[in-house]
């Protein structure tokens, strides 16, 4: 019996997405992008690359073409040598575990002392630990989808030049164990002991693989400019690192410690302006409005969750503003003029940080969200006021939603009463891109509202829990550790 379900954006059993719902961190995830190409947010460690590069070529090596296919390959090669990697390296004493993926499903598989059948279900995502891995590995020219004529292959292929290399010598550090020689290939029950051994060879510090780090070192530092890559600013966030390393030791900072080095430290009148070298000075002002752009993000998002929490009964716009603003804590006027806020709103790392930290994430503790998301927008305003080192294409990142729109509606506002700008901004900035975000959304067939709007009444569904967005140059870092470019 066929039924059907109606027009698609009337069908309401939609997966619930609560990514970007204001659809404001996308800008500054592509401007990092541009910053930080390949590595990201969620590929912290070199090994994946390489452990990816080999199980095509071990793929390729040994299985017949007319039983290759992509399902195959990740299935029932690939996440097969990942899920025995995992298990691996959690019966290893003192193995690197840090970005270990798969292992808190895998734990649980090594409470008896095998032999271990593989467990299709340890990861349910494509290709396991190399998920993220993959596409870099295409950009990187390590792998290709296509022959010289433009037709795609069923399954990407190792190139000559850069991915052959890198699979060799991968396959060099692991050859003398005994689950490369007899069960890499064979679906039967792996031994303890030989799980035992391969730790011993293949962990994330890749600590007894020096020839796969000097070729990725080489990957990625290598000058190259591509239809896929163009790594001049990887190679200038690079040596910003090894600079910021050498001056202060950043190799174990944190995102906290590394968001007031990259947005205090070297903006004018910072304390370390004038030990800036020249060539750096370009990419430490990019990554100064990355984090700058995370600040503004975070603090329109503050002012959202506080709208949500006051949604305790159904609102028609108005009152919803209304009701806001009058049950908000402000320690400012709201009567008086917006500039005179703007005059005041400088703050140093630990005030700005210890604004937002009290309202964001699941903090209860949002009676000030509205004051200190707005004192915050407006210090990264004027963070980057008059500044002719910051172009206005990196401020106009994001469009009618970056730093440069922002500061334009500031001027406009600056002699009307703080609450009107307050308003404005909950129901333009806020209310308005959620609604066209999420419709969006329902086109595409997800559910991304945390509102209803019945009869003109806004209904609540879902609370926000807003936090920093990733930074590239953590990762980027990890990476670099990785490979002692940090050494």
């Amino acid at each position: 019996m066929v039924t059907t379900k109606g027009p698609k954006i009337n069908y309401s059993n939609r997966n619930f997405t609560t990514r970007d719902n204001l659809g404001i961190n996308a800008a500054g995830t592509s401007f990092q992008a541009e910053l930080c190409p390949v590595i990201n947010t969620v590929t912290p460690r070199a090994f994946y690359w390489a452990f990816a590069t080999w199980n095509y070529y071990d793929y390729w090596q040994n299985y017949k073409t007319d039983k290759r296919s992509s399902n195959d390959f990740e299935l029932n090669f690939l996440k097969r040598n990942d899920y025995f990697f995992v298990l691996a390296n959690l019966l290893t004493p003192g193995s690197d575990r840090d970005n270990l993926v798969g292992k808190d499903n895998c734990a649980p598989d090594i409470r008896n002392n095998g032999p271990y059948m593989y467990n299709r279900k340890y990861f349910k995502s494509h290709y396991g630990g190399m998920q993220y891995y993959v596409p870099g590995c295409v950009a990187l020219g390590i792998i290709t989808e296509t022959d010289n004529e433009g037709n795609a292959f069923t399954l990407p292929k190792l190139t000559e030049k850069i991915g052959l290399p890198i699979a060799l010598a991968f396959e060099d550090a692991i050859k003398d164990t005994e689950y490369y020689r007899s069960y890499r290939l064979a679906d039967i029950p792996v031994p303890k002991s030989v799980l035992e051994e391969l730790g011993t060879k293949m962990d994330l510090s890749m600590d007894k693989m020096a020839e796969c780090k000097r070729l990725l070192r080489d990957v990625f530092f290598t000058p190259t400019r591509t239809i896929l890559l163009d790594n001049e600013n990887l190679i200038l966030s690079k040596e910003y690192l090894l600079f910021l390393e050498r001056e202060f030791g950043i190799k174990g900072a944190n995102s906290a410690k590394m968001r007031e080095i990259l947005y205090d430290h070297f903006s004018p009148g910072g304390a370390y302006d004038h030990s800036l070298p020249d060539n750096l000075r370009g990419i430490a002002t990019a990554w100064e409005v990355a984090i700058g752009r995370q600040y503004f993000t975070l603090a329109i998002e503050l002012m959202w969750k506080y709208m949500l929490l006051e949604l305790t009964t159904p609102m028609n716009i108005s009152t919803w503003i209304e009701h806001c603003l009058q049950h908000s804590s402000w320690s400012i006027k709201l009567t008086e003029s917006l500039n005179s806020i703007v005059e005041k709103a400088y703050f140093d790392f630990e005030t700005r940080e210890t604004m937002l930290a009290n309202g964001y994430r699941g903090s209860k503790n949002v009676a000030k969200n509205l004051e200190n998301g707005l004192l915050v927008l407006l210090s990264v305003c004027n963070h980057f006021m008059h500044r002719e080192d910051v172009s206005e294409l990196q401020l106009s990142v994001g469009g009618s939603s970056s730093v440069l729109s922002m500061s334009e509606k500031v001027q406009e506002y600056a002699a009307r009463p703080v609450a009107d700008f307050v308003a404005y901004l909950m129901s333009e900035w806020i209310l308005k891109r959620h609604e066209a975000v999420a419709f969006r959304k329902m086109v595409e067939g997800r559910d991304g509202y945390f509102i209803e709007k019945i009869d003109g009444k806004y209904h609540h569904k879902s609370d926000a829990y807003p936090d920093f967005t990733g930074n590239r140059l953590m990762q980027l870092k990890s990476v670099m550790i990785d490979l002692d470019v940090m050494e």
